[in-house]
């Protein structure tokens, strides 16, 4: 079968998309801070109440990943509480040295993380007012 006239069939290598990429690396960024977890897990308290993170584990299937994250007392079945494909690996931070749109961030994945948790239904003890 030929090709449409103006058309030409792609001849370079499938490339990862950018987005896809910086995925990815999030993904990658959250592995290595949860290679430090306590076997206790990691209890965080956040402005919208208190989390605790049982464990952080990892999916992949073909060029996608993920991060699976566990919440102590809220999984039936070792089901995970929360599968997160782009995960966020900044929080807020006036001494941050990462700054966007003029707001103050560090690196913090884990943390990240719990904000996330916390802001979906996952803290323990909700502060009042807060959603």
């Amino acid at each position: 079968m030929s090709q449409p006239e103006g058309r030409e069939r792609a001849t370079e290598p499938r490339t990862i998309p950018e987005g896809r990429k910086r995925a990815r690396d999030r993904v990658r960024a959250v592995q290595t801070a949860a290679a430090d977890l306590p076997e206790e897990g990691l209890v965080s308290r956040t402005r919208a109440g208190t989390v605790h993170i049982a464990s952080v584990d990892f999916g992949k299937e073909g060029e996608v990943e993920w991060v699976d994250l566990t919440l102590a007392g809220q999984t039936e079945g070792g089901d995970p509480s929360m599968r997160i494909y782009n995960p966020p690996t900044l929080v807020s931070d006036p001494l941050g040295d990462i700054e966007v749109r003029g707001k103050r961030y560090r690196r913090d994945p884990l943390a990240a993380l719990a904000e996330l948790a916390a802001h979906h239904g996952g803290a323990q003890a909700p502060r009042k007012g807060v959603r």
